[in-house]
């Protein structure tokens, strides 16, 4: 005889559960128990089933919300750090992170890799100081954890797709027609905060 066929509520609550011992107390009633007891099995093993669901669900909710207050931890560091030659690798340990952990949430979460993200806040305090100070190319290179001034021109072309120098004139120019604007080339950089760990703000 085939394992006897009940319907089950497709929920997981206390209510869907309750009407699948319902119908399962009247089936054996009108079949007289000669194959109610098989249905227990087959309510057993969905209940079974719904739990290790609900758990890997739990587990892998758990799993994110950890990773976003880990990603949320090294950006805050990240920032404190921009004017440092803070590498990937220190900022991984710092966050009790494997440097491959740490670019996987990066790529997902921020949409570059934290090289990238080191390098934009560099690149931004650069032009801060460029256009507040009179500061040379140089100083301000050492200063933002370029480390030379080499390092701070190939990122700024990277990034900005300009020189230090030639940035610098066409910020002068701006302020002096009165329509000068901080880092306009660069748009904002994606930034997520731990105590709001379930979104990335743009």
């Amino acid at each position: 005889m085939g394992r006897a066929w009940y319907p089950v509520s497709k929920g997981c609550g206390f209510e869907s559960v309750k009407k699948s011992l319902v119908w399962l107390v009247l089936y054996a009633g009108d079949n007289r128990g000669k194959t109610a007891a098989l249905a227990p099995e087959g309510l057993i093993g969905y209940m079974e089933k719904r739990k290790k669901k609900m758990v890997s669900g739990a587990v892998t909710e758990a799993r994110s919300m950890r990773g976003h207050k880990q990603l949320a931890k090294a950006v805050s560091l990240a920032k404190k750090s921009s004017g440092s030659r803070l590498t990937v690798e220190q900022l991984a340990n710092k966050t009790c992170l494997s440097s491959r952990h740490l670019a996987r949430l990066f790529s997902k979460e921020m949409q570059m890799r934290p090289a990238q993200f080191l390098e934009h806040l560099r690149v931004r305090a650069a032009i801060h100081r460029l256009e507040e100070t009179t500061d040379s190319v140089a100083q301000i290179a050492k200063d933002c954890g370029f480390g030379s001034r080499a390092s701070l021109y190939r990122a700024f072309d990277r990034v900005v797709h300009t020189s230090p120098a030639e940035y610098r004139a066409q910020h002068s120019k701006r302020k002096n027609e009165g329509r000068a604007g901080t880092g306009e080339s660069l748009g904002e950089l994606p930034s997520i905060e731990e105590e709001d760990c379930g979104k990335v703000a743009v």
